[in-house]
């Protein structure tokens, strides 16, 4: 399916839904620390998923897995065009504030 501008705001809602509702699984891993849906301000076709995961093992394992390659990505893939990547980073400095 070809992108079209009327997806923008139903995307961003079928991704958070898909985090929230299919990735309820996902949620209940005590190894996910968090997960945040961002979009770009200069680029209404960018958009972002970051997570957090307690090492990269089990990132790698989630990635892999059936909630994501059978549940979360199908319902995705519909809705985007162009890249979807994965990034790994490794978190070398943090601070939290009140």
């Amino acid at each position: 399916m070809p992108y079209d501008s009327e997806w923008r705001p139903n995307r961003e809602e079928l991704v958070r839904t898909c985090l929230q509702g299919r990735g309820r699984k996902s949620r209940q891993d005590p190894r996910l620390k968090g997960r945040w849906l961002a979009h770009a301000d200069d680029d209404p076709d960018a958009g972002y998923t970051i997570s957090l995961w307690e090492n990269d093992a089990a990132m790698r394992t989630y990635e892999s897995g059936e909630i994501l390659q059978n549940t979360i990505l199908p319902r995705l893939k519909p809705v985007f065009s162009g890249d979807y990547t994965t990034t790994r980073c490794e978190v070398r400095f943090a601070e939290e504030f009140d």
